[in-house]
């Protein structure tokens, strides 16, 4: 299921650690806003919002124990060990095309191959989508531009321990043509050739170009340059912002992957999940192929939810 926006994370980590011990009948989804004093028995809860506090004494899977009158918004009840969560709103100031400084919550890094033109630039787009970054061709046949994770060692993702959920949101101004040709690629990857001109060795992730699967975006996974291409029937709205969410369950045997909260389709092999050969945590690569006008693919938002299958020790 797509991450749903949430204010307090904490709240959601705590209810979420008494969902994987039986103190509620089913998975959180949706929202509810519970204020004061409330009863809860045997209810679904979806993406809670808390305010106040809780008074008697409760204990979630044996740790932690809360009694008196504990207030949700306390850090100490954050547990990593059960839930990893990070955002980025791109709002990193000044990125200097083949920077060696990470940047952002990410630590991403720009690259370009040093075309005329190419570049990765932060941007204001309008009132709606507060930061945004935008990876620039250039005015060449060849022409590149990528963020990653900086390093093709950087493999900090390996599927099969927990489900990893990834959302962002992104717009193509232009989409690609025979004439103008450029291949966007974006999710869990890493450009191993320190730049954008190719597929990764691993990863799960989006690709589209117009003369393949008749323009219409491809699901693909990775495992040691082995491919699984799943071919979808829909394609990205020329300048129109979308969402993207790729789902990766517990066990890395699927991946489901969302255009604006709508399902596109699976992957179901390939997918990274041998130690020592894992992925990067989020990719985004745009590469020309023809034609001598720049193209550009522009990103807001990322976020980035892993549920381990039991708790981190």
């Amino acid at each position: 299921m797509p991450i749903s926006r949430v204010t307090t994370w904490l709240a959601l980590d705590i209810l979420t650690a008494a969902a994987l011990n039986g103190e509620f009948n089913q998975v959180m989804s949706n929202c509810v806003s519970l204020t004061g004093s409330e009863n809860i028995t045997n209810k679904t809860l979806t993406a809670p919002v808390f305010s106040g506090t809780v008074t008697g004494s409760y204990t979630l899977g044996g740790t932690p124990t809360f009694s008196g009158t504990p207030a949700f918004s306390s850090l100490s009840f954050f547990n990593v060990r059960r839930y990893f969560y990070l955002a980025d709103d791109f709002h990193w100031g000044a990125v200097t095309t083949n920077t060696n400084t990470p940047f952002g919550t990410f630590a991403l890094m720009a690259v370009t191959n040093a075309q005329a033109g190419t570049d990765v630039r932060v941007l204001s787009t309008d009132s709606t989508h507060p930061g945004a970054v935008q990876l620039e061709t250039g005015t060449t046949t060849t022409g590149y531009a990528s963020i990653w994770p900086g390093s093709s060692t950087l493999h900090t993702v390996t599927f099969g321990g927990g489900q990893w959920t990834q959302e962002f949101l992104i717009r193509i101004p232009t989409l690609s043509t025979a004439g103008e040709r450029f291949t966007t690629r974006v999710g869990f990857f890493v450009n191993n050739n320190a730049g954008g001109t190719g597929d990764a060795t691993e990863g799960v992730y989006l690709r589209q170009v117009d003369n393949v699967n008749s323009g219409n975006i491809q699901l693909i996974a990775r495992d040691n340059s082995s491919e699984t291409a799943t071919n979808t029937s829909v394609n990205f709205t020329a300048n129109t912002w979308q969402r993207v969410t790729i789902v990766v369950n517990a066990a890395g045997t699927s991946a489901e992957f969302f255009l604006n909260g709508s399902s596109i389709g699976t992957v179901g092999t390939t997918i990274p999940v041998t130690a020592g050969r894992g992925t990067g945590i989020f990719a985004c690569s745009v590469t020309k192929s023809a034609g001598t006008t720049e193209r550009t693919v522009q990103l807001d938002y990322l976020q980035v939810e892993y549920i381990p299958t039991a708790t981190r020790t």
